[in-house]
């Protein structure tokens, strides 16, 4: 299950760090505004027994949330820090994931899935510009 949960953290991870694509398609412009809108409007976290992934997820939120600002304003200097910050967040993860235990493990592996197709969406967005 440690193994899933790396993965789904190594994919976000590279989502955040992709080049940008030379021209996107109407429809999935129009798909990602939806899902960034969505984004930036509440979040969805779960709640955890782990005092130390609860604050994880948190600041995974602020992150997601500062990283939807971003490719909305078209803000390339936010993105350099927001890289800063997904390399903290990152080492943040190692810590808590080897802490994982019982519906921890669950939930987390759907909050971070959700998440990494969420930030798939800003991605496309961010290249569409």
């Amino acid at each position: 299950m440690k193994t899933i949960i790396k993965i789904v953290f190594v994919a976000i991870i590279t989502l955040t760090f992709m080049s940008c694509k030379s021209e996107a398609k109407k429809n999935v412009e129009d798909k990602t505004e939806t899902t960034v809108k969505k984004t930036t409007s509440a979040t969805n976290a779960p709640n955890f027994d782990s005092a130390e992934l609860q604050e994880y997820v948190e600041a995974y939120d602020k992150y997601m949330a500062s990283y939807a600002k971003a490719v909305e304003s078209k803000d390339m200097s936010k993105m350099g820090d927001l890289a800063t910050e997904g390399q903290k967040l990152a080492t943040m993860s190692q810590k808590v994931m080897t802490n994982l235990k019982g519906n921890d493990v669950k939930k987390f592996t759907d909050y971070m899935t959700e998440k990494s197709k969420e930030m798939q969406a800003l991605v496309q967005k961010m290249t569409a510009q």
